[in-house]
C-alpha cells in the first residue's frame, strides 16, 4: 500500500466515523407499548417535527386484511399509515419495511417498521 492509498483509506474511514452518528440520529425509533403493541416514531422531515404510530400486536398476529390507522396529532394535523397484509407478514417475520404516510398539511412522513 502506497501513501496515496493509505490517505484515501484514512479519509474514507474518517468520513464513515463522522457521518455514522448523524445517520443514527435520522433513523426512526420504536418502543414497546402497553398491551403488546409497538409505537414507532417517524423519520425526521423538513418541517421539523415527527409523529408516532401505534402498531398493535394483534395486527401482526392476524395480518389478513392489513391495518390502517392515524398517526399522533402534531402541529394540529395527523397522517394515515396503511400497511398491507404482506407488509404485516414481513414485519412479523423480522424484515424492515418503510411506509410513507398520507399527505396532510402539504407533506408526508416515512416510518420504518
Amino acid at each position: 500500500m502506497d501513501r496515496r492509498e493509505l490517505l484515501e483509506r484514512a479519509a474514507k474511514n474518517f468520513l464513515l466515523l463522522a457521518v455514522a452518528p448523524l445517520l443514527a440520529k435520522c433513523s426512526s425509533s420504536n418502543t414497546v407499548a402497553a398491551g403488546g403493541g409497538t409505537t414507532y416514531t417517524s423519520l425526521p422531515d423538513g418541517n421539523g417535527h415527527n409523529h408516532t404510530f401505534l402498531l398493535p400486536a394483534t395486527a401482526l398476529q392476524s395480518p389478513a386484511g392489513g391495518y390502517s390507522n392515524s398517526t399522533s396529532t402534531t402541529n394540529a394535523h395527523s397522517h394515515v399509515v396503511t400497511l398491507a397484509s404482506a407488509d404485516l407478514s414481513a414485519i412479523a417475520g423480522g424484515s424492515t419495511i418503510s411506509k410513507v404516510t398520507s399527505v396532510a398539511s402539504g407533506h408526508s412522513h416515512t416510518f420504518s417498521f
